[in-house]
């Protein structure tokens, strides 16, 4: 508590009464009025002076003592304790945000694949023979179709059948010679006879076997009537040769089905407009043609190409039958003979085998071979029984794109540091190209060994 005192009178202290008067100054009536004013406010203010010294007390605040030093220093060891704990505390939190934020990180790879555009502008020509520059296969589509039209019923008619059949030697590798009238037998015992006489080629030896020679023959029944006629459709053991029967030739040297044998008739003719019959066929054919094409084309095998008009077609000759008497029938049978090629093969031989091979052991795609322009050169001479050179034209505008092994390529950055992608990437180089990039979400963290929190994104 602040001290109370009282009663403090200063020494040697000087008041108005104690001024010393000039008793050399003149006195009027005018000082001596002045005189007595001030005499009398001097006593006033003696007395109240006086009771400021008998009675008020005035207090002196009490003087601060300075702390003891041991408090000063336990407080400032308080204070460093507080430190240490904030920071400890910090540390802490920030080792486990470290923590956590590595844990649920995030990686993300842009790759840019390599990509060699290749422009093709040229005629080549393709062979059926494995070995060569550019090798064609052909699979076979069979179809048929009918409609009615106005006829007239004719004349009693008889008329054989007659078809196209592939004839093949297995049993020499000299020529084998038919003549003409060679009778020929089927599963069912029907007859039909070689219309012209043809010489067989010899067989070629292959490593594991031989490869039959082959050559094309018409072959007509040998008895009218519609009991021959035979579709391309029906599954028909092979055509023996009867004079061949019981020797070592009966099953070397045979013929097998090309196109229906189809006109056997007997009895009364329908009389038809040619013209009409003509404009009919064609008009068959074209349909025949379109539904076999659409369907070779949704057939092609995974790794081979074939264009909208890479194929061959042939039909039977039209045939006019029915039963009413102011209708026929007229029906044909074609062949469509789909054209494929080997993406690989057509690939390496239009973009240059030191293109293809320059991706090494990797893969690639092609996008735009399946969209050059193809057209068949010598389509008139082109025989698919006889699979003679095909001569086509290719244009337009394709490239080659590396194809990014995605899964191989986050097993190798899981765990790393973003400093060793360049690295690991490296031994990829043969399919991606410049501009790739990464990202890692925290920045500090490194590549999740959780390879699903890794996103490889190909920019093409």
């Amino acid at each position: 508590m602040p001290r109370r005192i009282q009663d403090i009178v200063p020494s040697d202290r000087r008041s108005i009464r104690n001024i010393p008067v000039d008793k050399s100054a003149r006195s009027t009536p005018e000082t001596k009025k002045s005189q007595k004013e001030a005499s009398a406010k001097e006593r006033v203010y003696e007395i109240e002076m006086h009771k400021i010294q008998e009675d008020e007390t005035v207090e002196i605040p009490e003087e601060k003592k300075p702390a003891p030093r041991k408090e000063k220093k336990n407080r400032n060891k308080r204070q460093w304790n507080w430190l240490f704990l904030g920071l400890g505390i910090f540390v802490i939190v920030a080792g486990i945000g470290f923590v956590a934020s590595s844990h649920y990180s995030h990686a993300t790879f842009t790759i840019v694949p390599k990509v060699i555009p290749v422009t093709v502008n040229g005629t080549y020509v393709t062979q059926a023979t494995p070995g060569t520059s550019i090798m064609y296969e052909l699979a076979s589509f069979k179809g048929s179709a009918a409609t009615s039209i106005p006829a007239t019923s004719g004349a009693a008619v008889s008329i054989k059948a007659q078809g196209k059949v592939t004839l093949y030697n297995s049993y020499s590798a000299q020529a084998v010679k038919l003549i003409a009238g060679s009778r020929f037998s089927d599963s069912t015992g029907r007859v039909y006879r070689l219309n012209s006489s043809v010489s067989v080629p010899g067989y070629t030896s292959k490593s594991g076997g031989v490869i039959p020679g082959s050559i094309a023959g018409i072959i007509t029944a040998d008895s009218a009537g519609e009991s021959y006629n035979v579709s391309s459709t029906d599954p028909l053991s092979d055509f023996k040769i009867i004079a061949y029967k019981g020797t070592p030739k009966y099953d070397s040297i045979y013929g097998r089905l090309v196109s229906s044998i189809a006109g056997g008739f007997i009895g009364v003719k329908k009389v038809v407009n040619q013209t009409l019959v003509a404009s009919t066929t064609a008009i068959l054919q074209d349909r025949i043609k379109v539904g076999l094409v659409q369907k070779a084309l949704s057939m092609v095998p995974e790794g081979y190409i074939m264009y909208p008009d890479s194929y061959a077609a042939s039909f039977t000759q039209s045939t006019i039958d029915g039963t009413d008497p102011k209708t026929a029938v007229l029906t044909i049978q074609g062949t469509v003979y789909a054209i494929l090629f080997k993406k690989t093969d057509l690939t390496s031989h239009l973009a240059g085998a030191s293109t293809t091979a320059s991706f090494g052991t990797f893969s690639y795609t092609m996008p735009g071979l399946d969209s050059l322009h193809f057209n068949i050169v010598n389509a008139k001479d082109f025989s698919p029984e006889k699979k003679n050179s095909l001569i086509v034209r290719l244009q337009g505008d394709m490239k080659l794109v590396g194809s990014i092994p995605v899964d191989a390529i986050k097993k190798k950055l899981a765990g790393v540091a973003l400093s060793e992608t360049e690295s690991i990437l490296k031994p990829y180089n043969q399919v991606i190209g410049s501009g790739s990039s990464g990202e890692l979400t925290p920045p500090w963290a490194k590549v999740p060994l959780d390879t699903s929190r890794i996103t490889v994104i190909v920019q093409e």
